[in-house]
């Protein structure tokens, strides 16, 4: 198991998306994947989202301090740790 961390700030523009969709292609299921963003971006996150939810993943949104929000990228839909 991998503890990965993308961090997408200061601002999420379409290549922090590729970046983000690149690392998911080589992501297992049994890593830990973080999205780190500002708290003021957070109604950014929407690509996100949709790439996540596109590619079957769950995801925990979590706000953060210090101006910080975090995405928890948590495994597949209907995967093993799901059971």
């Amino acid at each position: 198991m991998r503890d990965i961390i993308i961090d997408l700030r200061p601002e999420i523009d379409p290549d922090h998306v590729e970046h983000l969709r690149s690392v998911l292609a080589h992501l297992n299921e049994e890593d830990a994947l973080t999205v780190t963003l500002e708290s003021a971006d957070a109604h950014q996150a929407d690509a996100v989202f949709r790439l996540l939810e596109e590619d079957g993943w769950d995801y925990q949104p979590k706000g953060g301090d210090g101006g910080v929000y975090y995405i928890l990228v948590t495994g597949k839909h209907g995967s093993k740790s799901d059971k």
